[in-house]
C-alpha cells in the first residue's frame, strides 16, 4: 500500500526532475497536507523549452485519456513516463488513483485550472478551489494537488514522508542546481536540498568517518550513448560500498556498470603500480578488497535500458561493463598520478601490500 501511494509522488517527482534537465524548472515542492492530500509545485512549466503551448494545450487529454490515441508517436518534447513508454499517461493514473485532483498552471495574471473527482473534469459550474492556493513567487508554474481515493487505498493512509525526504536526496544529487522542498504538514517537519557538487555532496554525506579525500573525487563523461557521473572516496574505516542509479532508478543489485567500475578500478590501480616501478604490477584486486574501504555513488544514462527480471533493481546492458571500465580506468589513473601519497594509501586500502609500495 505504501509503495503504491509512493509511485504516485513519484511520478511527480520524475516530472519535476524531467523539467529541471530538459527545461527551465528550478524549484520544486511536495507538499503532504493533514487530510492525506499531496500538492506538488513547480516554479515553471515542467516541459522544454519551446514545447510549452502543445503542453498546455493538450494537458486535459493527458490529464483525462479524452480522445487519446494509443498509437500515435508521442507529441514533441513530452516526458516518458515513470512505468509505461508513452509520455504523459500515468498523470492520467494518478488522476483515476484519486479522489480529488486539482491543477493550476499559470503565466503572469493568466491561470487555468481544472478540478477532477474520481478521474473525472467537473463541470464548469461546479469547480472547486485548492484549499491554498499556490504561491506565486515565479511568473509561471504548474501546481497539482491530489488526494488517494480510498476505496483503492487503506483510508487515512498517508505518503511516507522519509520515503519521499530519501528520494528527493538523491534527486538534487544527479542533478545539481535545483531546489527541492518537502513540507510534512502532519508532522510539522520541512527539508530542503540545493546541491552544488552533485554527486561528491551525496558521497560526502555517505562517508561515516574522515575521508582520505577533500573533497571526494567527482567524474563524469561519456562513451557513445552511456553517460556516466561518479563520485568516490576511501578511508580507514570500513567504507558504504557502491551506490548506484540506472536513469535515475536505483539498482538494489548492482549490475553490469558495477562489474564495469571494479574493472576500471582494478585496471588503474595496475597500471599505478607499474608507474611507480613495483614488479607485483599484477596484483588481483580482488572485488572484496577494493571497495572495502570504499564509499561510491554510481549514476548512469542509457537510451535503452536493459533490466534483470521485473522488478528492474540490476541493470544488465552488456555494453555497460566495458563503457564504464573504460572511463573510470582513465579517471582514476590521471588522479592518481597527481599525488603519491594519496595514490599509496589508496593502493594500500584496496589491498596492495605495503613491501611493494615501498620506493
Amino acid at each position: 500500500m505504501e509503495f503504491g501511494l509512493g509511485q504516485l509522488v513519484e511520478v511527480l517527482l520524475l516530472l519535476g526532475f524531467l523539467g529541471a534537465r530538459n527545461g527551465d524548472v528550478r524549484d520544486i515542492s511536495v507538499e503532504l497536507l493533514a487530510d492525506g492530500a499531496c500538492r506538488v509545485t513547480f516554479d515553471d512549466w515542467p516541459w522544454p523549452s519551446g514545447s510549452r503551448e502543445s503542453a498546455r494545450s493538450s494537458l486535459e487529454r493527458w490529464l483525462s485519456f479524452e480522445g487519446f490515441d494509443w498509437s500515435a508517436p508521442p507529441p514533441l518534447g513530452l516526458p516518458r513516463g515513470v512505468i509505461s513508454l508513452p509520455p504523459y499517461v500515468e498523470l492520467g493514473l494518478v488522476n483515476a488513483l484519486a479522489s480529488r485532483l486539482e491543477v493550476i498552471a499559470w503565466e503572469g495574471a493568466h491561470h487555468w485550472r481544472r478540478s477532477y473527482r474520481e478521474g473525472l473534469a467537473e463541470p464548469e459550474s461546479s469547480r472547486s478551489l485548492v484549499d491554498a492556493s499556490p504561491p506565486r513567487l515565479t511568473e509561471q508554474g504548474l501546481c497539482i494537488t491530489f488526494t488517494p481515493d480510498a476505496s483503492i487505498f487503506e483510508p487515512g493512509a498517508r505518503m511516507r514522508s522519509q520515503h519521499i525526504l530519501e528520494r528527493l536526496q538523491v534527486l538534487s544529487a544527479l542533478h545539481p542546481g535545483v531546489t527541492w522542498r518537502l513540507r510534512d504538514v502532519l508532522v510539522g517537519r520541512e527539508s530542503c536540498f540545493h546541491r552544488t557538487r552533485g554527486l561528491a555532496d551525496l558521497c560526502d554525506e555517505r562517508v561515516d568517518s574522515r575521508g582520505l579525500l577533500s573533497p571526494p573525487w567527482s567524474f563524469e563523461g561519456q562513451v557513445g550513448s552511456t553517460q556516466v557521473g561518479l563520485a568516490l572516496q576511501w578511508g580507514d574505516s570500513k567504507g558504504a560500498g557502491v551506490q548506484s542509479w540506472a536513469n535515475i532508478h536505483r539498482c538494489y543489485e548492482g549490475g553490469t556498470h558495477h562489474q564495469g567500475l571494479h574493472q576500471g578500478l582494478r585496471k588503474a590501480l595496475r597500471s599505478r603500480m607499474k608507474a611507480r616501478g613495483s614488479s607485483q604490477g599484477a596484483l588481483s584486486f580482488p572485488d572484496a578488497a577494493l571497495v572495502a574501504h570504499l564509499t561510491a555513488v554510481l549514476s548512469i544514462g542509457l537510451p535503452e535500458p536493459v533490466w534483470k527480471g521485473p522488478t528492474r533493481t540490476q541493470i544488465a546492458n552488456p555494453e555497460l561493463k566495458e563503457d564504464v571500465a573504460q572511463l573510470v580506468a582513465t579517471w582514476l589513473e590521471a588522479a592518481l598520478a597527481q599525488d603519491s601519497e594519496v595514490e599509496a594509501q589508496i593502493l594500500a586500502l584496496s589491498g596492495a601490500p605495503l613491501n611493494a609500495l615501498r620506493p
